[in-house]
This record gives C-alpha cells, structure tokens and sequence, in this order.
C-alpha cells in the first residue's frame, strides 16, 4: 500500500496508523521529495521514531530543484541506505537519467502516468541500463470508474499538465494524460484495461480518483475490480 507523501500530509504518519493493523502488508511512500517536503535526515527520524516496521516498508524520494535533482537523490538514498539498512529505497522518476540512477544505485523505481506501450519502454530501459539490476519498477495508475469519478479525473490531467516538469515529460513521450488515466464505467472494462498493464511493469499501483473522497468510493472502485 503506497502512501502519497503531499503538502497537508505526511505519509509516515499514515503508514505508523496502517501498521498497527496489518501484519504482512508493504508499506510505502511514494514519494518524498527530499528537497522540499522533508530531508533523508528527516525520514530517518520519522522512521525511528513511529518505530514503523523496517521488515516490510519501503521509502519513495525524489527531488526536482537546482542546481541537480540528481546529485540530490543519489545522496539522499546513500544516506537513507546507512541509516535504514535493508530498507528498500525507491526513486520517483519521470526522465531517463533519474530512471537510470534508481535502477542502478536503488531498489526501484516509481513510474507515473504511463500507457501500458511506455511503460514497457521503460522495463526496456532498465535492461539497457543495468542488466544485472534486481531493481523493481513500480508504476501508479490512476483509475476512475463511471461519470462523476470522471469529472475529477480530468481535474487531476489538468493539475499535472499544468506542472511544468510533468508537461516537458508528456512532451516528450508523445501523449497527454488522457492516454496514460484508466477511465471506464464498469468493472469488467476496469480489469481490462489493467491487464494490460500486468507484464509491463513489475509492482502496479492503482490510485484511486473518485467524485468524493470517502470509505465508501474507494471500497466501490475495489469491489468492480474483484467481482
């Protein structure tokens, strides 16, 4: 279960809650961004001090402000790999050269707004980069099931599209986020959809977009796609 880490809200937190009531279940941020939100330093004592489960968490960074987002993950999973030995560490990536460094200085990579076709280009790019590599490549796939829940999907597309970093990326891959968003109005169409995206990538990770933000919408969307 992967944890968004945002502005007004803190994924360590969330996961300290989930933990007092699951035994088995990963547990993952996804992601910090360690240049902004909070530093290594910071997750390190987040992690201590909720005392969450290292044997089944894993820790999402990223980092996007000069002078080098690179230079600044690639220290950041150094770091958090002295303090938390063991713990996977996971790269939010969206070029090739941040793709690159999580797959051969960390345990993965998380993916975003990705077509089943790209996503399967960036398994590709993995091989290319570090053939020998037993980084993972997780994906968030963002679905939304019927009319209303449609209306916040596109909300969603627009918000990324306006960021600057996600539309140079979009450019670049030649499609918007339209291409990338699971949008359908049942639950066989949902799981078709999905299945495309089953060898492509090794972890997905489905983000929920519903019209509200409640128990009782999420538990829907999960309910078509098991039934």
């Amino acid at each position: 279960m992967w944890f968004n880490h945002i502005a007004n809200g803190n994924a360590y937190a969330s996961i300290e809650v989930a933990a007092r009531v699951t035994s088995t279940l990963r547990l993952a941020s996804g992601v910090t961004s360690i240049d902004s939100m909070m530093s290594a330093s910071e997750i390190v004592d987040q992690v201590r001090t909720r005392d969450l489960p290292t044997d089944r968490l894993v820790i999402g960074i990223s980092a996007n402000k000069p002078p080098s987002p690179l230079r600044t993950v690639k220290e950041g999973v150094d770091h958090l790999r002295d303090e938390l030995p063991g713990v996977p560490v996971y790269v939010g990536a969206l070029g090739p050269k941040m793709r690159a460094l999580g797959v051969t200085e960390a345990d993965g990579i998380l993916l975003n707004w990705l077509t089943p076709e790209a996503a399967r280009l960036a398994q590709m790019d993995r091989q290319r980069d570090a053939p020998d590599t037993r980084a993972r490549v997780a994906l968030y796939i963002r679905c939304a099931l019927g009319d209303a829940s449609r209306q916040s999907m596109l909300t969603e597309i627009a918000r990324y599209e306006s960021f600057p970093s996600y539309a140079a990326n979009f450019r670049r891959l030649g499609f918007g986020g339209r291409d990338a968003a699971v949008m359908v109005d049942d639950g066989a169409s949902l799981r078709a959809r999905l299945e495309q995206y089953q060898d492509a990538v090794d972890e997905p990770v489905l983000r929920a977009i519903t019209a509200v933000d409640s128990l009782e919408a999420y538990v829907s969307l999960l309910e078509a796609l098991m039934n």
